[in-house]
């Protein structure tokens, strides 16, 4: 009888993350479930107990059946279907806080930081593209806007949350999260500014969403920066050799912890439905549990037992749905023929591969990149002034501090 309630089960929980990823319904996949689950337990027990006699059959498949039901039932609702309250670094605004509500219906918080007055006019804006995606409030847009940033030099910045964190919109269907909503965004937000080109500097998926605009929109674009890049095309970006053995013992017991059945769950549908995993792991929930995964990631800095504190306003949803629409998303072609001024920023501890950040270089004919020691992913946390120098250059059209790297491998 057992073997007729293992099998049971599994056909049932198939079964539930099937219908819930197909219908967008997860009330309606549990129902199913547990409606596949009674017959398949009761027709397994049935043939099973073919040695009995009918009426003994009867009752052994029925008495099976309600326990097998009330058992599945009391642990999904106590595990699957049980919410999990994971502490949320969430955003706050501040005096410098604007939303734009651009036409597609997506609200979008951000910053702007005027060109000084005493710096020359007329250059195009800067707009820093955050990492993630969904993970707003690094320190890049900081650094680039600060007192001796690039305002001094005649350049208003921006500074925005993407759609799905920070203090923007979280989207109704998590389906919307893609690529070319994200690009779509981006090219609003360039009509709000008024601006006829602007300047892009994107850090790690942040790259990865400016090499996308400047595909689509390849007149739109003065000049791009790609800080520490993410993966430029479908794949996800495969770490550095020896990145995931620079964790922490701490770090490595995070993501243990925090795994359950439900988070497994909203995983597997994630994968197949981001929004029917959304119906089950709503919003706050799921960036809560990312804020919590956060901190079991490589270290962005070059001291991997440095403490980072946890960028608030993650999104959890965003990153899963953008990151699955990246699978049929390729760039190449169109940034081939591409003029555009491109400058690639590689830090020494970056824990994305090598070979991800040179497929930049290899994309553009007009990119060079650049190789900055002792510095991590973030590299702003660990190097800001030399990154502040370097971008300033580029965008000057000034000599780069650090030579062109045009090697083939990393350098020794």
């Amino acid at each position: 009888m057992l073997l007729a309630a293992v099998t049971a089960v599994v056909v049932a929980a198939i079964t539930f993350v099937l219908v819930a990823a197909w219908t967008t319904s997860v009330p309606t996949g549990a129902l199913l479930a547990l409606l596949l689950l009674a017959g398949s337990c009761y027709a397994l027990t049935w043939l099973l107990g073919r040695k009995l006699s009918r009426r003994s059959r009867r009752l052994l498949a029925g008495g099976t059946t309600v326990a097998v039901v009330a058992t599945v039932t009391l642990l999904a609702a106590a595990t699957v279907f049980r919410p999990a309250a994971h502490p949320y670094v969430a955003a706050s605004p501040t005096a410098a806080t604007r939303y734009w509500d651009l036409p597609n219906g997506t609200r979008i918080a951000y910053t702007r930081t005027a060109a000084a007055a005493t710096a020359p006019a007329g250059r195009s804006p800067v707009v820093f593209l955050h990492g993630g995606p969904g993970v707003p409030g690094e320190p890049g847009g900081a650094v680039l806007s600060g007192p001796d940033g690039l305002p001094q030099a005649g350049f208003d910045v921006y500074v925005y949350d993407q759609a799905g964190s920070g203090l923007s919109t979280r989207r109704d269907d998590a389906r919307d999260y893609t690529v070319q909503r994200h690009v779509d965004d981006l090219e609003a937000i360039r009509r709000q500014i008024g601006a006829d080109k602007m300047i892009l500097i994107g850090h790690s998926w942040g790259s990865t969403l400016a090499a996308a605009y400047v595909a689509t929109h390849p007149d739109r674009v003065e000049k791009v920066v790609y800080e520490a890049p993410g993966g430029l095309t479908g794949e996800i970006a495969p770490l550095a050799p020896g990145a995931d053995e620079r964790r922490t013992p701490r770090q490595r017991q995070i993501e243990p912890a925090l795994i359950s059945p439900r988070v497994i769950t909203a995983f597997l549908l994630g994968g197949r439905n981001p929004e029917a995993a959304r119906q089950l792991m709503p919003d706050r929930e799921a960036d809560g549990l990312n804020s919590a995964l956060f901190p079991a990631s490589p270290s962005p800095v070059c001291d991997p037992a440095a403490e980072v504190p946890t960028p608030p306003g993650t999104g959890f949803w965003t990153n899963v749905a953008t990151n699955n629409s990246l699978r049929s998303w390729d760039p190449r072609p169109a940034l081939r023929t591409n003029r555009t001024p491109a400058l690639v920023i590689r830090p020494e501890c970056d824990y994305i591969s090598w070979e991800t950040t040179r497929s930049y270089r290899e994309a553009m004919p007009q990119a060079t990149l650049v190789y900055l020691r002792d510095a991590g992913h973030v590299v702003q946390l660990d190097k800001p002034a030399e990154l502040l120098d370097i971008v300033r250059a580029f965008l000057l059209d000034r000599p780069l501090p650090l030579p062109a790297y045009t090697g083939q491998e990393p350098p020794r």
